[in-house]
């Protein structure tokens, strides 16, 4: 029996510093966890920051006046008819 765990002993090795390691992430998660909930910054993400925008005016035309047509020429002659007089 002993025989046949030394024979995976090099293989439960690298197995138990897998697990090792993973143990100590979970603890190091669970201690940065609960120093954000002291901090209260538990949820909050860090936002990359932007540079703020800059207002630019937009490109626009003056408008046109209306187009309006030409007025009526009248014509300014007397038109004497001394038949109705």
């Amino acid at each position: 029996m002993i025989a046949g765990i030394e024979l995976f002993l090099p293989d439960m090795k690298k197995y138990n510093l897998i697990l090792q390691e993973k143990a100590q992430g979970l603890a190091a998660a669970l201690i940065e966890r609960e120093n954000a909930i002291k901090a209260g910054l538990l949820g909050v993400k860090k936002v990359a920051e932007k540079s703020p925008t800059r207002p630019i005016s937009p490109n626009i035309t003056k408008p046109r006046p209306p187009q309006i047509p030409e007025p009526q020429k009248i014509s300014t002659k007397v038109i004497l008819d001394l038949t109705k007089i």
